[in-house]
């Protein structure tokens, strides 16, 4: 996977830096259920960060690229650092995949759908990554005037996997 930078000053003018430390780290997370002082309960989630890779990058030019590649699916995210200043940036993604791999748990009565791009043609197969807290079973849905299709995802494999649905119609396409 390819990562650009540019560096620039806090106003935003171009900046360029000796050498900058750009690190991969695997996150998974541990989420618990905590009761609080009044009594409530509360869902808690707690990043578990592994190092999995750090490099060197030149940046007498103040900008460029570099690039990771994730071992496996799962939750990454990317720390750019100049160690010289101490400024630093980071990103977060997804490598798809199926399986589990636990993520943060804000609310547990909530479904995360993350699909692969924000519109479809109809004929075209989405993809999309269902985040669910619990095994389950999923019914999904592409709806217009009417039903157009159906796709129905059921067990473990629900609670953390991507997905391919060649689905025919996309209701909202020319």
């Amino acid at each position: 996977m390819a990562f650009d930078y540019v560096l620039v000053t806090p106003d935003g003018k171009p900046a360029t830096a000796a050498a900058l430390s750009a690190t991969l780290y695997r996150d998974t997370w541990q989420t618990v259920l905590r009761k609080g002082p009044d009594g409530s309960f509360k869902y808690e989630s707690t990043r578990d960060a592994k190092t999995l890779e750090t490099k060197t990058i030149a940046a007498s030019q103040g900008k460029g690229s570099f690039a990771f590649t994730p071992p496996s699916f799962g939750s990454y995210r990317v720390v750019l650092k100049d160690p010289a200043s101490g400024a630093s940036c980071q990103v977060e993604f997804y490598a798809g995949g199926s399986g589990y791999a636990p993520w943060a748990v804000e609310n547990p009565a909530r479904l995360e759908i993350k699909a692969d791009k924000k519109d479809y043609a109809s004929g075209e197969t989405a993809k999309f990554q269902v985040r669910a807290p619990f095994a389950g079973k999923l019914l999904v849905t592409v709806e217009g005037s009417s039903i157009h299709d159906v796709l129905v995802m059921v067990g473990t494999a629900l609670m953390a996997s991507t997905t391919s649905c060649p689905f025919t119609t996309f209701p909202n396409t020319a």
